[in-house]
């Protein structure tokens, strides 16, 4: 990643200027938490590390069928 740094790395009063690095499992997963987070009814409760497992568990499905074409 030559010169390019994480938002992690970067102090809280320069995040505007730094470069966010997402993989493709991590777009999956955030495709994936578009999806769910669209389709939940009201009356579903959901924990944060429920999501996370099943959007980054779809994203390792997506990636497992791209490999595979």
């Amino acid at each position: 990643m030559s010169g390019q740094q994480t938002i992690e790395n970067q102090s809280i009063n320069n995040r505007e200027n730094a470069v966010l690095v997402v993989n493709l499992r991590d777009y999956f997963a955030a495709a994936a938490l578009h999806g769910l987070l669209s389709s939940i009814q009201p009356n579903q409760l959901w924990s944060g590390d429920d999501v996370a497992v099943t959007c980054y568990r779809t994203a390792d499905a997506m990636l497992k069928a791209r490999e595979a074409k």
